[in-house]
């Protein structure tokens, strides 16, 4: 939770000009027997304000996969 994107097709997002925070991010886990398309994973991105109010009804969701 929190911290950078690690960017399955896409760079690593660490820019503050992007505007969103990462949320969350579930990646595909084989000892949890998850995956998400071909080996992807989730993004959960929400915008400062958003957070600081607790509204998580603008939550925004990638899911990148190879």
């Amino acid at each position: 939770m929190g911290g950078y994107h690690d960017g399955v097709q896409s760079d690593p997002i660490e820019d503050p000009a992007f505007g969103k925070l990462l949320l969350l991010q579930l990646a595909s886990d084989d000892a949890m027997d998850w995956c998400w398309g071909d080996g992807g994973a989730y993004y959960f991105w929400i915008r400062p304000e958003h957070l600081a109010a607790g509204d998580f009804s603008q939550v925004e969701v990638w899911l990148e996969c190879h």
